[in-house]
Parts: C-alpha cells; structure tokens; sequence
C-alpha cells in the first residue's frame, strides 16, 4: 500500500474504539504487522477491549468532557512520550424533530461533536511543539448536506468542518490532518441516536469495515479529506443541479416522519412498563 510507512511503527491514539468504523480502524491500525502501539478510547474502552492484544491499550474517557480530553494526552504523554497519530473518531448524533428547549442536550452533543475535537487540535498542537505528527478526524457528509431529523447532528459536523478549513491555514507544515467524511454507515450509529428503536438509514449505507479502511488508506497516503467513491459522484450533482438534492431531501423527510413516529410509539409503549 503506498504510504504503508505512514501508518507503521507509531504511537497512535484512537477514540471511539468499540463499535463502528472505530473498531473497524483498531483492527487494522494495531496489525501486529504494523508495530504499532495504540492508546484505544472509549468511556468502555477497559470493559470491552479487556484481554485485547498487548499493543493495545484501552482507556476509558468521555469525549464530551474537557478533564476527561486532558487525561487522554497524560495518560498517551505517560505511555509514549511523542504521540505519532491521534485520531478522533468518536462521535454521536440524535434523531428527533428540535422543537425543545433544553440547552444541556443542545451543550452535550456540540460538546462531543465539535468543542471537544476543537480543544484536541490545541491540545496536540501543544504536545507537539514543532515535531511532526498526524491529526484526523471522523467528521461526516451530513457537514456538507443537512438532513431532516439530525439538525443538531448537522450543525456540529458542519462546525467542525468549517474549523479543519480553517485550521488548515495557520497549522504548521510539520502536522498533517485527515478528514473522514463517511456517509451513512452500518454502525449503532442509528441505534444510538433513536434510543434503540429501529429506524430507515439514509441512502446509501456503507459497512463499517470499507469506511474504516478507506480512510486507513487515505491517511497512508496523507490525504487531507477522505470520501467513499459514492460521495465523490453524489456531491457534484447535489451542488450543480439542486433539484436532485430537493427530491433527495423529500425522501428523507418521509423517512424522518417514520422514524419520528416509531421513536414515538417505541417510548409510549416503554412509559405504559
């Protein structure tokens, strides 16, 4: 693979380990082949990875907290010293109608989404100081395209997109930075931000395995943004000719108004317990 010396013999930290594309990355970034060593993050990370291969070692950390982020580079500076790679790819959406006023919720998922990578970019500008190092993060489509029934989802991944634009022209020539933009993905994703109900996934649904592995390939070859081959033809067509985007976005919203009400039912049927 091109690049293969990219993503071999470091020191790596990864979050989101325990399901999904991050899981799917853990397994082909601590390749034994790969002599890499990997700091695995998660707020379960200790429970799940327990007995997981020695070059792995997992940590429980909540992204959403800024003491928690803070552990995450000790415990890495305590382990490594220099840290080679560190990748964020945690993240969480919710699906539901925003038509509530709750600013905690609003504060939680912009915390995790978008103010916790946005401290981890200053965190590991600092701990580096000049010496070379790679930063990636797992951001999404849906940063450049909203969706019916994920606004707040939306709107952190697109503040965090504008901020790696940004970034990108004040960082120094010695770090590197990665962007996953994955469409939808066979992950609990969905699961997660319904609140274990079942609900229709936006077209198109990748395995978390291809999206783990394109990105392991983009960032061997020091790709500044990674996209599925899908999005690469989807996304000029949405921009040059919106009235596909319109039909798309009619399609989801009758999905968001299904899914909206089996999230409903699912929770009046809870509540009757």
């Amino acid at each position: 693979m091109r690049g293969i010396e990219n993503v071999s013999n470091k020191t790596v930290v990864l979050t989101g380990v325990t399901s999904g594309i991050g899981a799917e990355f853990l397994k082909m970034i601590a390749d034994p082949k790969l002599n890499n060593t990997v700091l695995a993050v998660s707020r379960t990370a200790e429970e799940k990875l327990a007995g997981c291969a020695s070059n792995i070692i997992p940590f429980n950390a909540d992204i959403t907290k800024k003491e928690d982020i803070d552990k995450i580079f000790d415990k890495a500076e305590s382990l490594f010293g220099k840290i080679d790679i560190f990748y964020n790819n945690a993240g969480f959406p919710y699906i539901e109608r925003f038509d509530y006023l709750d600013w905690d919720r609003i504060e939680y998922i912009f915390n995790g989404n978008t103010l916790g990578p946005v401290y981890m970019y200053t965190k590991y500008l600092n701990h580096l100081n000049g010496r070379p190092g790679h930063l990636a993060y797992t951001i999404s489509c849906i940063g450049k395209m909203a969706l019916p029934a994920y606004a707040l989802y939306t709107s952190s991944k697109y503040g965090l997109m504008g901020f790696q634009e940004a970034i990108r022209l004040e960082m120094p020539d010695s770090m590197k930075l990665t962007c996953l933009n994955p469409p939808p993905t066979a992950t609990n994703f969905f699961l997660t931000g319904s609140d274990g109900v079942k609900v229709k996934e936006p077209w198109p649904v990748f395995p978390a395995r291809s999206i783990a592995a394109i990105m392991f390939k983009g960032m061997a070859a020091g790709k500044e943004e990674v996209y599925p081959w899908v999005w690469k033809v989807l996304w000029p067509v949405f921009k040059n000719f919106r009235f596909t985007q319109k039909i798309y976005w009619a399609i989801e919203k009758r999905n968001m108004r299904y899914n909206l009400d089996a999230i409903a039912a699912a929770k009046k049927e809870s509540a009757k317990k």
